[in-house]
């Protein structure tokens, strides 16, 4: 059976990302250290289900390090060359066009009379900006960050998540009373 043509252009910007990352791994030259990189952070903040978002992040290393995680983001970590193939993705398919600097909202908001539904969230190093996803965006608005939100879900889905739990009670834990 042959894929449908939505659900191939839904794959391609994934591939696309797949083929930068592939090529950048196997391209003479020199590669950089994971300490080389500059923060990075990929977020999503989704308000439809409370105010305050559902909050989902992917940050390389040296970000994690040096700024922690949101309590209520599920945060995981990505190599800093895959994250700053997405960034750079991002930047050639228009995001630094539309994006507002600095840190979006954490809250749920109004703008232009209609609230936020979503917020993608982007830093790299000093570049820092997000764009929105609410009613009234123009339809290569809406075309953009549908595309970028689909990739950023299908990295963060294909990336490892690990919790740590604070336990006084060693072994304990496991046994009965």
């Amino acid at each position: 059976m042959c894929p449908k043509p939505a659900a191939l252009q839904a794959l391609l910007p994934l591939l696309a990302l797949a083929a930068i990352f592939v090529s950048s791994c196997a391209g003479p030259g020199k590669s950089m250290a994971e300490s080389e990189y500059p923060d990075m952070l990929v977020s999503l903040r989704d308000f439809r289900d409370n105010a305050s978002g559902t909050v989902f992040e992917l940050a390389n290393a040296a970000y994690a390090e040096s700024n922690g995680a949101d309590p209520r983001a599920d945060q995981r970590i990505q190599s800093s060359e895959l994250l700053g193939a997405l960034i750079d993705y991002y930047g050639e398919e228009g995001f630094w066009d539309y994006a507002r600097p600095g840190r979006g909202p954490l809250t749920l908001t109004q703008e232009a009379g209609e609230s936020l539904h979503s917020v993608l969230e982007v830093k790299q190093g000093l570049q820092h900006g997000w764009i929105t996803f609410r009613k009234g965006l123009t339809k290569d608005e809406l075309t953009r960050f549908g595309e970028q939100y689909k990739l950023f879900l299908a990295l963060f889905n294909e990336t490892s998540g690990y919790r740590t739990v604070e336990n006084v009670n060693g072994a304990n834990i496991f046994r009965s009373n």
